[in-house]
């Protein structure tokens, strides 16, 4: 529809400038925080990060080329007590495994990787991960491309203690929300997010009561 079946070098180069111009955009990103282990001594909480999103072309008649990137830094060495590492577990383009599980200390920074979206096609890029993260410190995201729908949702998998995440900054829903033992909470739900260093953040805080566990 775009070139009207046109073809010949001067449409090659139309669509290698567009592709160039038209990066794409996220239809939606998923994120789920599963908080699963702490270390008290050192003020730690080990998390599982697990994130889904779906692109697509903005020119949807024609093959999208685009250079996907992901990258977690700022991560807290694992505790001395604790024998659980920091694992980025898979990396994964429309089910296809691009990496599959290593280890890393405090960050880590995979791609960019060269990959096509079909004519009228959407990609899923999925990647996991689990790491220790420092109390109260900030747990901040930041948006490379467009994003249509964005979903946070924490998980308090801890059996007996109680938790609070804060939202500092950015489209974080109910700045204080406190969850007990197996309790979970979508803390943001943002639309039409433009790309940005700083989109939302947020802080996880030990509350001392402890509960007795089921």
């Amino acid at each position: 529809m775009l070139v009207q079946g046109q073809k010949g070098p001067h449409i090659d180069y139309l669509l290698k400038v567009m592709n160039s111009v038209f990066e794409p955009f996220a239809v939606t990103s998923n994120k789920e925080i599963y908080i699963n282990d702490l270390d008290e001594d050192e003020q730690k909480f080990h998390i599982i990060y697990v994130s889904t999103t779906v692109f697509k072309g903005f020119l949807t008649d024609i093959v999208t080329r685009f250079k996907p990137h992901i990258e977690y830094k700022n991560g807290a060495p694992p505790p001395k007590a604790k024998l659980r590492p920091n694992r980025l577990q898979y990396i994964k383009f429309d089910k296809t495994v691009k990496i599959d599980d290593r280890e890393f200390v405090d960050h880590f920074n995979e791609g960019p990787y060269d990959y096509d979206i079909g004519p009228n096609k959407t990609a899923t890029i999925e990647h996991r991960f689990n790491c220790w993260v420092g109390a109260e410190e900030p747990n901040r995201h930041s948006a490379k491309r467009f994003v249509q729908k964005l979903t946070v949702v924490v998980k308090n998998d801890l059996p007996d203690r109680i938790i609070s995440v804060d939202g500092i900054h950015g489209c974080v829903q109910n700045r204080e929300n406190l969850l007990r033992p197996g309790e979970s909470l979508e803390i943001v739900n943002g639309k039409d997010i433009e790309p940005a260093e700083h989109v939302y953040e947020f802080r996880v805080r030990l509350i001392d009561a402890k509960v007795p566990a089921h």
